[in-house]
């Protein structure tokens, strides 16, 4: 959970936050920013394809009594109209299984997501993660389900055109008059289909597509569910063993302090960068020195060295009155414990002198 490189500027000032606790997705996006990041969009994205649908439905024109021309839909003829187990029949089967149960299912889920997030519940992300990994399988087994469709029939399923020839989310790579030519087909051969698209590689483009969002959603379900167990175990398992003082919403003192004195001068260092008096021949004064000897520009030297001899003298009468001071307090020593031995060989023959009278 250590700091990445991209984060370490703006942890130059303020604490760890609770980066340090939840740890980074991408390397460098708070955890928990970032499942609120996703979970915010893709219930945006859910939002707005839930409206284009009422707003396809024309439920808004029926409630008000507007009238709107009926377009004959792209489907079936004849006999066509009751095949179900085959190449036609099963063209449009795994685009209804996708939608609208993914927007339907996110717009249900995700907001637990926002919550726990936000509230860092472990239940609500727990969830969340439950449904984005449900999700990310559910995408695979449709992504699975069309390369067979693809194999089999030698024709394009719906939910490959749909979802990445015609869809508004991601942006579709073709222009709108291709896309015209594309809705109004009513089965997407091979052939068609090159001939509309101008030769381009839809199922590659399909692939791709299709198993990065897969791939991008197994990510946020793990992100997720390491945002659960961290809120609820903590970064050792052990609970939430976070201190106060971690987090972005308390200031820390100490690394504020810590930042304002790099910018504060030693003044022990600024004298020790300082010229030693006759070391600078080229400064020195000129003349007769009033003190001590010397002549010209070494006078300040012989000033230097009278100092220095002074204080030699002191720091050797220093070390004189220690030494006495510790032959001394040796003495002392020395006699109170011969004082002592003494004392003990008195009480010894004391002792003996009593054992004797006793005999």
């Amino acid at each position: 959970l250590g700091v990445p490189s991209c984060a370490a500027p703006a942890r130059a000032v303020v604490a760890m936050g609770e980066g340090h606790a939840f740890g980074w997705s991408l390397g460098c996006i708070n955890r928990r920013l970032f499942v609120l990041g996703v979970s915010a969009v893709m219930l945006a994205l859910c939002l707005i394809q839930l409206a284009r649908w009422v707003l396809s439905f024309r439920l808004w024109d029926a409630i008000m009594g507007n009238s709107w021309k009926v377009e004959a839909p792209a489907g079936c003829i004849g006999t066509q109209c009751w095949e179900v187990l085959t190449c036609f029949g099963m063209k449009d089967a795994s685009l209804h299984v996708r939608e609208p149960l993914v927007t339907l299912a996110g717009v249900i889920m995700l907001p637990a997501a926002l919550s726990g997030a936000h509230h860092s519940s472990h239940r609500d992300l727990r969830v969340a993660a439950v449904f984005f990994i449900a999700t990310a399988v559910l995408h695979i087994g449709v992504l699975a389900a069309d390369a067979i469709y693809f194999g089999t029939c030698g024709s394009y399923p719906t939910n490959i055109i749909y979802q990445t020839m015609l869809n508004w989310m991601p942006p579709s790579p073709l222009n709108r008059a291709t896309q015209a030519k594309l809705q109004a087909m009513s089965a997407y051969s091979v052939e068609d289909v090159a001939q509309a698209t101008h030769d381009f590689q839809v199922l590659t483009w399909y692939f791709v597509v299709a198993g990065l969002l897969a791939a991008f959603l197994l990510y946020v379900a793990r992100e997720v569910w390491l945002l659960g167990d961290l809120s609820e175990r903590g970064p050792l398992g052990l609970g939430m063993h976070f201190g106060l003082n971690r987090w972005d919403e308390v200031l820390d003192h100490d690394a504020l302090r810590r930042h304002r004195m790099k910018g504060t001068r030693s003044a022990f260092l600024d004298d020790a960068t300082l010229t030693i008096p006759g070391t600078d021949l080229e400064s020195s004064h000129l003349g007769v020195p009033a003190y001590g000897g010397g002549y010209g520009a070494i006078a300040h030297l012989a000033k230097f060295d009278v100092f220095e001899e002074q204080e030699d003298e002191e720091a050797e009468q220093r070390m004189l009155e220690i030494n006495a001071a510790l032959d001394h307090a040796e003495a002392e020593e020395a006699s109170a414990a011969a004082a002592a031995a003494a004392a003990e060989e008195a009480e010894a023959r004391s002792r003996a002198d009593q054992r004797l009278l006793l005999f």
